[in-house]
């Protein structure tokens, strides 16, 4: 047993030192320095990883505890601030346990001998109120960095002044700094910065994660990111009249789970465009991105007071919104058409099919219809106006259609995820089917409760005749079935007898 173990431990620090490095980058920033007591040669193994993460409250974690059972978050703020105001060479003497945690991250930093690449922060309130985060981040500057996370942790509001709030969730980030970072992510900031000259800005990608931001600053920032390509919001708070878009080098754009108030989005390179759950007015959100060849659209809430379903996004896209008939359509040069959409839903399927009709170089669809069923387990009610809006059953829909140019000459796949095998969907299969003249695969995904009637009857459309003599189907069992057995069709559709 003994020799076993002696050979495992030989096998473990024969690894090279690039090998134990990359396992210790993995590590929280103090727990990796602390395996320097392991042996001589692990002494300067984590200065050599290349990534370092901080916790801030966990580093002197019981000496903070006590700090925070002493003294109320409105006197911590306010000794931080003055920490903020005083030179450097006096700070020491207002040295709190917050304030040596934060000494300990700079320092570590420090140590670091490198390369160093990737760096992510969470830290506590009273560290944007003293200051040390824009220090970290000039530090991280120094030493190379090119990937930084920021994170405030989440706090309590409702003991604390509404003054020394702003101080404690302000980051005031000088604009050479903030360009100077390849990939920067921000979460739970009220952002600010002042416009500078930065000739050497890399910023390539942002992320933006809660964060509120004056509509004027934003707009700012991406028209001075020369470097920008890659943006994306999350429940962020961008106040003001109204913000637009637009950057001279963007190009994928990702903005869900927000409130917007007015947005206009015209980004010339814009090539991918994924948008979720916004609240938000039709006539509120205008694209203007005439070479985009990727849009996704994740989500089909029903609408409910100020929510776009996925119809409403793809009408305003196709420019027949009705306030915005005047909007050119941003499907020309479309490839690829992402949907969350409920196929049961007539007005959808009008939606769909006016993109289809917009869409002259589109060549993949992928549709995932499961996304209403949450709602509707949870006492969601259909909005029956949307079922009565032909003047003849809405399952004759795709039978009336004439095919568009699309669908004969350009698409070549469908995917269907949530695929129920109602009539809805098979008649849109089957038009596909019947009608498509290049179309070279159909994939559709079953719902695991899907009936073995409704299989059976899908699997019928292989009988249809094909336009294209390259279509191929591929019928994939239920996704819970297949994650957990990794089963074929055919022993899922057993299953269901």
């Amino acid at each position: 047993m003994g020799e076993g173990a002696d050979e495992e431990e030989d096998l473990f620090n024969n690894l090279p030192d690039v090998f134990l490095t990359y396992i210790v980058s993995f590590l929280p920033a103090t727990d990796a320095a602390r395996t320097s007591v392991l042996s001589h040669r692990w002494k300067t193994m984590w200065k050599y990883s290349s990534r370092l993460s901080f916790d801030q409250r966990e580093m002197l974690k019981s000496l903070i505890k006590v700090y925070i059972e002493k003294y109320d978050q409105n006197k911590r703020i306010e000794l931080a601030m003055l920490r903020r105001e005083i030179p450097l060479k006096y700070a020491n003497a207002f040295l709190d346990p917050i304030a040596r945690a934060a000494l300990l991250m700079k320092s570590t930093i420090d140590n670091h001998i490198g390369p160093l690449k990737n760096c992510s922060i969470r830290h506590m309130l009273e560290s944007c109120a003293s200051g040390d985060v824009v220090r970290w981040m000039k530090k991280l500057l120094e030493k190379g960095v090119v990937n930084v996370s920021l994170e405030l942790e989440s706090h309590d509001l409702q003991n604390i002044s509404c003054h020394l709030t702003i101080f404690g969730e302000i980051l005031c980030m000088p604009f050479d700094v903030l360009t100077s970072f390849k990939v920067l992510e921000l979460k739970n900031y009220y952002l600010k910065t002042t416009l500078s000259p930065n000739s050497h800005q890399v910023l390539n990608t942002l992320t933006l994660n809660n964060i509120r931001v004056e509509s004027n600053d934003f707009e700012n920032i991406l028209s001075q990111c020369s470097s920008l390509e890659n943006l994306t919001l999350k429940k962020c708070n961008l106040f003001g009249d109204g913000v637009k878009i637009d950057s001279p080098s963007l190009k994928y754009f990702k903005f869900f789970d927000m409130t917007v108030h007015k947005m206009l989005i015209s980004a010339t390179k814009i090539e991918v465009i994924e948008i979720g759950t916004i609240i938000c007015y039709n006539e509120d959100l205008i694209f203007e991105t005439p070479n985009l060849h990727v849009i996704r659209i994740c989500n089909d809430v029903k609408n409910l007071g100020r929510h776009l379903a996925t119809r409403d996004i793809v009408e305003i896209c196709s420019g027949i919104s009705v306030r915005h008939g005047c909007m050119r359509s941003i499907f020309d040069n479309l490839v690829t058409l992402c949907l969350d959409l409920d196929f049961t839903n007539n007005r959808n399927a009008i939606a769909l099919s006016f993109a289809l009709k917009s869409s002259h170089q589109l060549k993949n669809l992928q549709i995932n219809n499961q996304v209403n069923m949450d709602y509707i387990y949870n006492g969601g009610v259909t909005d029956q106006n949307d079922n009565a809006c032909l003047p003849y059953p809405g399952v004759l829909f795709w039978e009336k259609r004439e095919p568009c140019r699309c669908v004969i000459y350009q698409l070549k796949s469908l995917c269907i995820r949530g695929y129920t095998g109602g009539e809805f969907e098979y008649e849109f299969v089957k038009y596909l089917i019947l009608n498509g003249g290049v179309i070279e695969n159909i994939t559709l995904w079953f719902l695991d409760d899907c009936s073995w009637n409704k299989v059976v009857a899908t699997n019928c459309l292989l009988s249809y005749p094909k336009l294209s003599s390259k279509l191929s189907f591929d019928l994939k069992p239920g996704a819970i079935f297949a994650r957990k057995y990794s089963g074929s069709f055919n022993k899922w559709v057993t299953t269901l007898r």
